[in-house]
């Protein structure tokens, strides 16, 4: 069974697995993240709290997924967006 996700399909669970190597990569991923923030250009920017919840959500701090999507979704202007980051942030609590 596979499922459809955006314009893309993928085999039978892939869409929710979480490997371990996914996991290094998240944590990299944050690390990364954590450096280019010190750009106060991007420091608050909406999409940069957004990637980081991602991360968090990924490598299974929750809550601190939670925070920065309500952050992001705080930051926002588009009200689409905002009401996407605001049901993403709902479903971890």
């Amino acid at each position: 069974m596979s499922k459809t996700v955006g314009r893309f399909r993928l085999p039978g669970g892939a869409a929710r697995r979480r490997s371990p190597d996914r996991k290094a990569g998240s944590a990299a991923g944050l690390l990364a993240l954590d450096t280019a923030a010190a750009d106060p250009t991007i420091a608050d920017h909406h999409r940069t709290h957004a990637v980081r919840a991602y991360f968090l959500e990924d490598v299974g701090d929750l809550d601190g997924a939670r925070n920065e999507y309500g952050r992001a979704a705080w930051l926002t202007h588009s009200v689409p967006e905002r009401q996407h980051l605001l049901r993403r942030a709902a479903r971890l609590a």
